[in-house]
């Protein structure tokens, strides 16, 4: 297992811990299948992390993140139609939970990508605090 598939792992548990509270505190707000709603947007936040750090594909740098970016929101708006449609539920309680869980999901990407990026510019030397390449 990668190391980014375990931090994912992980904030996916994080998160389900979360819904679960949620329940328990607010149970009026709380969608009934938000475990399945939570691993399925899991998946396709794995999904396309697989494809964009596949190989086999052409593209590199700001491209295949674009790539994924654009693959995510897709495969989420096609879950969100899903769930609509086979979970019959209030469509409000719905449509929050799953916007929280999808921004959570996303403001952990970013998290993700900054991380990288800054992991990247210290190996670059690139010194944070002028703004300049050290020589």
């Amino acid at each position: 297992m990668g190391k980014k598939t375990l931090k994912l792992a992980v904030f996916t548990a994080v998160l389900g811990l979360v819904l679960y509270m949620e329940g328990m505190f607010a149970p009026a707000y709380a969608y009934h299948a938000r475990y399945t709603m939570l691993l399925a947007l899991a998946g396709v936040f794995w999904i396309s992390d697989f494809v964009s750090g596949s190989e086999a594909l052409t593209i590199s740098g700001p491209a295949k993140l674009m790539l994924s970016l654009v693959m995510r929101f897709l495969l989420a708006i096609i879950v969100a139609v899903v769930f609509v449609f086979a979970f019959k539920a209030d469509t409000r309680v719905f449509a929050v939970n799953f916007g929280g869980v999808y921004l959570s999901f996303l403001g952990f990407e970013i998290y993700s990508l900054l991380t990288n990026f800054r992991t990247a510019s210290k190996n670059a030397g690139i010194d944070e605090t002028d703004d300049h390449i050290k020589v």
